[in-house]
């Protein structure tokens, strides 16, 4: 029982640390967290936890960048729509 309630009181204090976090950093942050468990489940070894925790960061950053991508590229695609029925200067004036 001490160690369900001191498992919950570690969860809890992870969970309000990453409150002010933006949420490309949260992605990065549980990319490592996520990759330093299952290379130290896979390898049982520290070192296999750093490798793990170093490929789920950069694997994190790589979700993070192709979301960018697609939010961009879905804000132009309606741009251009916009443009091919509006004047400029009514599609300039929209949010995307």
């Amino acid at each position: 029982m001490r160690a369900l309630i001191l498992s919950a009181a570690l969860a809890a204090t992870t969970l309000a640390g990453c409150a002010g976090m933006s949420a490309r950093d949260q992605r990065i942050a549980s990319g490592a967290v996520i990759g330093g468990v299952v290379g130290s489940a896979v390898t049982g070894s520290g070192t296999g936890a750093a490798v793990g925790a170093i490929a789920g960061g950069l694997l994190g950053a790589e979700v993070d960048n192709r979301r960018d991508d697609r939010r961009y590229d879905d804000a132009r695609r309606r741009y251009d729509e916009c443009r091919r029925y509006y004047s400029r200067r009514e599609c300039d004036n929209r949010r995307y």
